[in-house]
């Protein structure tokens, strides 16, 4: 799973002619964003309001990290994209 995921972003950067390493931070920020909000999510001290407004949070610094790293441009086709998607799912269950 993670070489196939791995190869999306690394496509994508190539796409978007940006550097190899933007693909190793967007990498590097889904697994460190994705084990935060898992994290939270089995957290039962929080209480659910606690945790959406966790989750909103990791969402919201790891979209400003993403950001930065691809650029607005890419970052809203990325976000937009099969390979961006797990972005959505860093928020707040709906």
């Amino acid at each position: 799973e993670k070489d196939y995921q791995y190869k999306g972003v690394s496509k994508f950067v190539q796409r978007q002619n940006l550097p190899k390493e933007a693909a190793v931070k967007v990498w590097d920020a889904k697994k460190a964003a994705e084990a935060e909000a898992s994290k939270v999510r089995n957290n039962n001290s929080l209480s659910q309001e606690q945790k959406n407004a966790a989750l909103q949070g990791i969402q919201q610094a790891t979209e400003n990290n993403l950001q930065a790293t691809l650029g607005a441009d890419a970052y809203g086709s990325f976000k937009s994209s099969q390979t961006g998607n797990w972005i959505n799912n860093l928020g707040p269950r709906k």
